[in-house]
């Protein structure tokens, strides 16, 4: 089911890559590097969707960022003390390119 958070915030947020992590009792960050000349983010449209996704008093907030920090072995790092509720995954082009 986390993989159909992501499609459905990529309509408010297009992304390459992404990272949704709860940090606090009622605050989502949706952690994302943008996808090649993506418009603008929807920041109203993505605080609605996790208000009804999730719950009313959920405030999501969209952090863009450069990278997501890998460890040695090329996995992604842990974030401690963090609920981590969707990983990083790469947009369809990125997985087609991928697999070539």
């Amino acid at each position: 089911p986390r993989a159909l958070h992501a499609e459905a915030v990529r309509a408010f947020v297009p992304f390459r890559e992404f990272q949704m992590v709860q940090i606090d009792y009622d605050v989502v960050e949706f952690r994302y590097i943008a996808a090649p000349d993506a418009p603008s983010p929807d920041l109203a449209g993505l605080k609605q969707y996790g208000r009804e996704k999730f719950h009313p008093s959920v405030d999501m907030r969209a952090v863009a960022v450069e990278e997501f920090p890998r460890g040695r072995g090329g996995k992604h790092e842990a974030l401690p003390g963090r609920e981590v509720i969707g990983l990083c995954q790469r947009s369809e082009e990125q997985q087609v390119g991928a697999e070539l």
